[in-house]
């Protein structure tokens, strides 16, 4: 069973001094807000619109967002997990299964050697409850489908979508 945790509550008091940088940042620029120097017309200033002067405004907001990220990562959130003990006296199967231009004849009328081959994989799966089983195929050249595994849903999907033009 997995929950959400906080590894390093503690951290969190850390939230209480960003407040109180927050709320002074907000009235010291309250106090501060004329200019320093009083100019009859802003046209006489030239103003160049680059990247820093747009986003210039939102640096403190960047500030303390990244403070507040920083507090969070340090607080160290994630999932926790249960740990269970499973003994399980399966074995481990590999599955090798041919994808070659062989497999193509149609011996079980009116189905091919793979489609009987993957049923037939597919029911000695379906009885092997406690075994991981992996899977191989092969058409001139070997490749690895799935290693071994528990999930065998996952290895019957990977069966079931295999054709002749997989590797071809």
């Amino acid at each position: 069973m997995e929950s959400f945790e906080i590894a390093n509550p503690w951290f969190l008091l850390l939230l209480i001094p960003w407040l109180g940088l927050i709320y002074g940042y907000y009235f010291r620029n309250l106090k501060h807000s004329s200019a320093a120097v009083a100019l009859s017309s802003e046209s006489i200033v030239n103003k160049r619109e680059n990247f820093r002067t747009r986003t210039y405004p939102y640096l403190p907001l960047l500030r303390f967002a990244s403070l507040l990220f920083i507090i969070i990562a340090l607080t160290n959130p994630g999932k926790g997990i249960d740990y269970s003990s499973v003994n399980n006296r399966g074995i481990d199967i590999m599955i090798a299964l041919d994808l070659s231009g062989s497999m193509q004849a149609e011996d079980f009328q009116p189905k091919n050697r793979l489609t009987v081959a993957k049923q037939v994989v597919s029911d000695f799966i379906d009885k092997r409850k406690s075994d991981r089983i992996g899977l191989v195929v092969f058409a001139g050249d070997s490749y690895l489908q799935c290693p071994l595994t528990a999930e065998h849903d996952m290895i019957k999907d990977i069966i079931s979508d295999l054709d002749f033009e997989t590797f071809s």
